[in-house]
């Protein structure tokens, strides 16, 4: 590395923005975790990590196997085009559920619990009791109770959702 990439990559801007990508992370809602590493934490990870299921039957819901560059390669695809697309495959729906939204010029929304990550541009959200602008950076909480919204303006957004059936 030459001193000015290590100028460049030092900055006090996170590493997100240095390469000018983020990462959104969705997580199956649970406070369970096995816990393989607990150096640093403030926990006896020994003792606690396990959930109290033994490590023998902890160690078994951990995948350990190597995978192959298909395997890895299987869970990439590309994102196509267009004003509502789903990101996730069909099988995840029981966990959660995201969709790229890039309104053209505005795209309805049904009522679900959501949080918005505006990845680009600016625009508007407008429930039926309030409205909110977005620009780029902002992440907003959508309760269920705000009902159908309208998302529109020039603006590329990741809408992550619950499980599929979890506001019925």
């Amino acid at each position: 590395m030459s001193s000015a990439s290590r100028r460049a990559t030092s900055s006090s801007c996170p590493p997100a923005c240095r390469t000018r990508s983020a990462k959104v992370e969705l997580q199956e809602p649970s406070d369970l975790s096995v816990l393989l590493e607990w150096e640093g934490f403030a926990i006896d990870g020994r003792a606690e990590g396990n959930l109290g299921l033994g490590w023998d039957a902890a160690i078994d819901a951990v995948d350990r196997s190597a995978w192959t560059s298909e395997r890895v390669a299987a869970l990439r695809r590309p994102t196509p085009d267009g004003e509502r697309v789903l990101l996730l495959p069909a099988e995840t729906e029981s966990f959660f559920g995201a969709e790229r939204l890039r309104p053209a010029p505005a795209l309805t929304l049904e009522a679900s619990f959501s949080i918005l990550v505006v990845l680009a541009g600016s625009g508007r959200i407008e429930c039926a009791d309030d409205s909110l602008e977005l620009e780029r950076g902002h992440t907003v909480l959508v309760p269920f109770g705000a009902g159908p919204c309208t998302l529109a303006g020039e603006v590329d957004v990741i809408r992550c959702l619950p499980p599929q059936g979890a506001d019925d």
